[in-house]
C-alpha cells in the first residue's frame, strides 16, 4: 500500500506569466527561484484570468504526488496594489518642524541691499555700455546691433 502524499500549507508571491485554462494550471514566477506550477477550481478561473501578468500572492496546499513534481492547489488569491507598503510610512511619522523656528526680526533692511543702482543715471550706464561695445571687436567683422 502506497503512502499518503505529504500536504504542506504555502504563500508564493510572484508574477502570474502563464495559464492553461483547459487544465486549470498556472504558473507563478517568485523573485527568486523558479517557476510555482500552480493548480485552481473552477470557481478561481476568473481570479486567474484578471490577475495575469500581475504580481500576485497565492496561498494553497503543496502537493507532492508519486511522481515527484509538486504543484500548489490554489486556495486564496490576491492581487496587491503595486504601491502596498508605499502610502504608509515604515515607522513613527517624523516631527513636524516649524519653518519659522529661531527666525529673528529684520533690523537693518540696509544688509539687503546692494550697491545697485550705484549713482549713474540710466543714460550715463547706457552710455558707458555703448563705449565698451564700441572697444570690442566683434567676430567675423560683423557689427553689433545698434552700433554702427
Amino acid at each position: 500500500m502506497a503512502a499518503n502524499p505529504k500536504r504542506v500549507t504555502r504563500t508564493v508571491t510572484g508574477v502570474l506569466l502563464e495559464a492553461n485554462w483547459k487544465d486549470n494550471t498556472a504558473e507563478v514566477y517568485p523573485d527568486e527561484g523558479g517557476p510555482v506550477k500552480l493548480a485552481f477550481p473552477d470557481e478561481l478561473a476568473d481570479e486567474i484570468h484578471r490577475a495575469a501578468r500581475h504580481r500576485v500572492r497565492v496561498t494553497g496546499t503543496v502537493r507532492r504526488p508519486r511522481n515527484g513534481r509538486q504543484h500548489l492547489e490554489v486556495e486564496a488569491l490576491e492581487v496587491p496594489s503595486p504601491l502596498a507598503g508605499l502610502l504608509l510610512p515604515a515607522g513613527p511619522p517624523a516631527p513636524k518642524r516649524d519653518p519659522f523656528e529661531g527666525a529673528k526680526p529684520i533690523e537693518d533692511v540696509e544688509r539687503f541691499l546692494a550697491d545697485y543702482p550705484d549713482e549713474r543715471s540710466a543714460e550715463e550706464i547706457i552710455e558707458d555700455l555703448r563705449a565698451c561695445r564700441a572697444t570690442r571687436h566683434p567676430p567675423d567683422g560683423d557689427e553689433i546691433d545698434g552700433d554702427e
